[in-house]
């Protein structure tokens, strides 16, 4: 074999340079250790597993020299020094007595054989040179393949467990060593170890992303740079993405990746939902697809599992909402606009006042009634001459501004207005008939010294919570509603951040963002209110007394709509272009 050179015959003198590029040679580290292991994990699973032609084409892979590894000499390398390791543990002693030399072709057997005696006496690594020599490169390193997989499963057998765990745990990259690391997005991932086999698999991958109508990822290219992320990583773990039966281990090993702190925040889910991307692919270009059916399934489960664990952390923070001392958060919503108008709603009735045929307010009242929210409204006929000219330099990072004065021909042109009589009627604090208002049922205890309990306070909140968040979502042309729909859902989202602690809002591509500025009017609305506020840094927050009734109305929003909300929105642009 060609690591042996004529200085190593068995007459020949010590050569100080032979014995250190010996060394080289039969000890891999960092990466060409972790993709040594990963080779002889493989060979045990598929060897356990009697998928014979499988076990034995993982060999045949293996080249005597390589540029990025793995080597015949570092796999050869890393056996024995496993061998000898576990051969001189206590705790394996007994399981491992058990192990013996088979091998179907008759000179690695023999070369097994005696590789086997020299491991029971300590002395595996010592012997690489003569045994090598005397039964050729390739035998031996068949040989000492063979015994690490007869070791393991020997040793999982005396553990009572199966050998692809047993393998996961005794063939095992280093734990200190990083070959790659998680990079900013963009940027290159620290990794060099790609072979030409790495990189024609993306390729295809890319090219296979590019092919379908629906991705998980935002493009295709961010898509092939995470797979990359996970190759590398869990390359040097010891784990073949290329393999359909290490989709557990990759799956175990983004586990371990969420429970570390330096992991960055949603990087797992973008992981797991580029995995589905990329079995779906292998799946289709398989030749057997059952083991990658069996890997979709897989991952198909831990994004499940993903979604129970994510829906838990939304629950647990909001029920910290309801943690809040009763007596402030009865206190805060007291105060809010929101609630004192209500008051100034019932005083401004009295016994009754006449509405519109619809049971809102008439033009004349939208003024005085605007006011009560700080709102200034003008009811009017017509609208002509008093546009505000539109502004194309608004900020894309800041709420649309409130026009100085709402000129409205009906109650539904004051969006905050309408939304908030909306709730009033609803909760039955007033009542409309054909052609007045009324005190409702619920008058007296809004009326009463203390003012209602802290559930009819909280459940009133939210409730105009949930109406400002979800304007025109009713409409009756289905391009309106789907577009409404699609913001009432992101500015519900944004408003249960600010509501809660440890959520976020996912990352979105920036041509996705051209809402903002409505999505930030809606939570300025809810500011305007009393029911949020800014913080130092701009960002909208909850008072601490009204994050349950906040987080409530946002979560009315996002639990009431419609799955198949986006048909509506296709629908009206199918008919647009239609007409």
């Amino acid at each position: 074999m060609s690591w042996f050179s004529s200085s190593d015959q068995p007459d020949s003198q010590p050569d100080p340079e032979s014995e250190l590029r010996s060394l080289e040679l039969f000890t891999p580290t960092g990466a060409d250790r972790a993709m040594a292991l990963s080779v002889l994990r493989r060979f045990t699973e598929a060897t356990a597993d009697g998928r014979t032609e499988e076990a034995q084409a993982v060999l045949d892979a293996v080249e005597p020299e390589a540029p990025t590894g793995p080597t015949m000499p570092q796999v050869l390398g890393a056996s024995v020094g496993l061998l000898d390791t576990w051969f001189s543990d206590r705790r394996y002693r007994s399981a491992l007595s058990s192990v013996r030399a088979a091998a179907r072709r008759r000179p690695v057997r023999a070369c097994a054989s005696d590789l086997l005696a020299a491991v029971r006496k300590g002395g595996g690594y010592a012997s690489i040179d003569d045994l090598s020599i005397r039964h050729g490169g390739l035998a031996m390193f068949e040989a000492a393949a063979t015994l690490v997989s007869a070791s393991v499963a020997a040793i999982a057998k005396g553990q009572r467990t199966s050998v692809p765990l047993a393998g996961r745990e005794l063939l095992i990259a280093d734990t200190d060593y990083t070959g790659a690391k998680l990079a900013p997005q963009g940027r290159g991932i620290g990794y060099s170890g790609f072979t030409p086999a790495d990189d024609r698999m993306v390729e295809a991958f890319g090219a296979w992303l590019s092919e379908q109508d629906d991705i998980t990822g935002p493009d295709p290219d961010q898509e092939k740079e995470l797979l990359q992320s996970i190759l590398a990583l869990t390359r040097v773990a010891g784990i073949d993405l290329h393999n359909p039966n290490d989709m557990e281990a990759v799956l175990g090993f983004v586990d371990d990746l969420d429970a570390d702190d330096q992991t960055p925040a949603g990087a797992t889910t973008a992981f797991l939902l580029t995995l589905d991307d990329y079995v779906h692919f292998q799946w289709e270009r398989a030749r057997s697809p059952e083991a990658w059916e069996r890997a979709d399934e897989a991952v198909e489960a831990e994004l499940g599992a993903s979604d129970e664990d994510a829906d838990q952390v939304v629950d647990d923070a909001i029920s910290a909402t309801r943690q809040v001392d009763p007596a402030i958060r009865r206190t805060t919503l007291m105060g809010t606009l929101a609630v004192t108008a209500v008051r100034d709603i019932l005083g401004w009735v009295g016994k009754s006042r006449p509405v519109t045929a619809t049971g809102n307010l008439r033009l004349a009242d939208i003024e005085p009634v605007a006011a009560m929210l700080g709102i200034r409204a003008e009811g009017v006929r017509s609208t002509t001459g008093l546009e505000e000219p539109y502004d194309d330099t608004m900020d894309m990072e800041s709420p649309i501004p409130d026009p100085p004065v709402y000129y409205a021909r009906t109650l539904r042109e004051v969006p905050v207005l309408h939304a908030w009589w909306t709730a009033v009627c609803a909760s039955e604090i007033l009542e409309t008939t054909a052609r007045t208002v009324r005190p409702g049922p619920q008058a007296q205890a809004w009326l009463a010294e203390g003012g209602p309990s802290l559930e009819t306070l909280e459940d009133f909140a939210g409730f105009v919570v949930a109406l400002v968040l979800s304007l025109d979502t009713d409409s009756d042309a289905a391009d309106v509603r789907g577009l409404a729909t699609r913001i009432a859902l992101r500015a519900a989202g944004r408003t249960l951040v600010a509501a809660t602690d440890g959520l976020m809002m996912p990352e979105v591509p920036d041509e996705e963002n051209w809402d903002v500025p409505i999505l930030l009017q809606r939570l300025a609305w809810l500011r305007n209110l009393g029911l949020l506020e800014t913080d130092p840094s701009g960002e909208f927050r909850a008072l601490e007394g009204t994050r349950a009734a906040v987080a409530d109305g946002a979560l009315r929003v996002l639990q009431n709509t419609e799955p198949d909300w986006d048909e509506g929105l296709e629908e009206g642009w199918d008919e647009g272009l239609d007409d």
